[in-house]
């Protein structure tokens, strides 16, 4: 599944949580097992995202999918982890 960032401001919730943290694009990549180009392309430029990078990057910015999300987005079902196991979201 692949969710559209910028229906909920996704990179920029991302980047704003990166900076809270003082994370430089390249932490969070080696956090995340993701590319540093990826996450700036995440960050920058309307892209989809597929659902694994979303978890990968959330559990990298200590934080859930549905916070970067935002609330406004239309994504904010259920959540389930990568695989099917349903997750516990703390707010």
């Amino acid at each position: 599944m692949e969710i559209t960032k910028d229906s909920g401001g996704l990179g920029r919730r991302l980047a704003e949580r990166r900076r809270e943290l003082g994370l430089t694009h390249a932490q969070v990549a080696r956090r995340a097992r993701l590319t540093e180009g990826y996450v700036r392309h995440v960050e920058e430029q309307p892209a989809d995202i597929a659902h694994a990078a979303l978890w990968r990057l959330a559990a990298a910015l200590e934080t859930t999918p549905r916070q970067l999300l935002g609330a406004a987005s239309p994504y904010l079902l259920p959540e389930h982890r990568p695989g099917g196991a349903e997750a516990t979201l703390r707010r």
